[in-house]
């Protein structure tokens, strides 16, 4: 009986060790980074992975948005908010750091005493560099840029098409190139390896002297401001 009873429970053991690894095992993948993730029969645990982002190498991103002037650029002249369009190429020297050269085009729609009066147009040159403090998939960062913002105003065709008609001959509005400065703040959220959605707000810089002409004779003539606020949301990509 003790025999038997003793077979019986080694023939248990065996089978028992044999299916509760099965339940448990869990085999390891190594990445390129040398990161080990778990994989539980044959799939990724959802909750263990991580994307394994780029180190260091060159990216891109495209981002669009508004900007929002907070006031009158030049004595009654009141532009719209913006329609924003940012592109960046960058080094990510490692997780941390980037370099880079941002573009921005922005367009407002000015108007006098509720008038439409033409278009406000600045493109703006900003080399930047930013210092990221990743944490998982989010790379919250601060920005700082210094550049140049190329201003242009296009004057209404109606209004041009009056001073013509009074015989003051033609209207024009010129704003100064100026000096830009650009702070801002946002975060990355990598969805793979080397992409990630990015939003960001900041505060652009962008004030200087301009004048208002009227058939050569200036009429208005001061300093302008159209510093903006911006905000965008778009995409990067991290390239090896």
């Amino acid at each position: 009986m003790r025999t038997f009873t003793i077979k019986t429970l080694l023939v248990f053991g065996t089978i028992l060790s044999s299916i509760v690894p099965s339940l448990t095992h869990a085999d390891h993948l190594t990445t390129r980074s040398g990161e080990e993730r778990k994989i539980f029969h044959g799939k990724y645990d959802p909750g263990l992975y991580q994307p394994t982002r780029i180190e260091t190498g060159w990216g891109a991103s495209l981002r669009a948005g508004g900007a929002f002037y907070h006031g009158d650029v030049i004595a009654a002249v009141s532009p719209d908010p913006a329609i924003l369009v940012n592109g960046q190429f960058f080094y990510h020297i490692n997780r941390d750091w980037h370099m880079g050269l941002s573009v921005e085009w922005e367009e407002h729609n000015a108007t006098v005493g509720g008038v439409d009066f033409g278009t406000a147009r600045t493109i703006s040159l900003l080399p930047y560099i930013e210092f990221h403090f990743p944490v998982g998939r989010w790379s919250p960062y601060a920005s700082l840029g210094v550049g140049l913002n190329l201003n242009d105003f296009d004057e209404d065709n109606q209004v041009a098409a009056n001073c013509a008609a009074l015989g003051f001959g033609p209207c024009d509005v010129s704003p100064d190139n100026t000096f830009a400065f650009r702070g801002g703040a946002g975060v990355d959220f990598f969805v793979a390896d080397n992409l990630a959605i990015n939003a960001e707000a900041a505060w652009k810089s962008n004030s200087g002297d301009g004048e208002i002409t009227v058939g050569g004779t200036p009429v208005l003539q001061g300093d302008f401001d159209a510093s903006a606020v911006q905000v965008l949301v778009g995409l990067r990509w991290f390239f090896e």
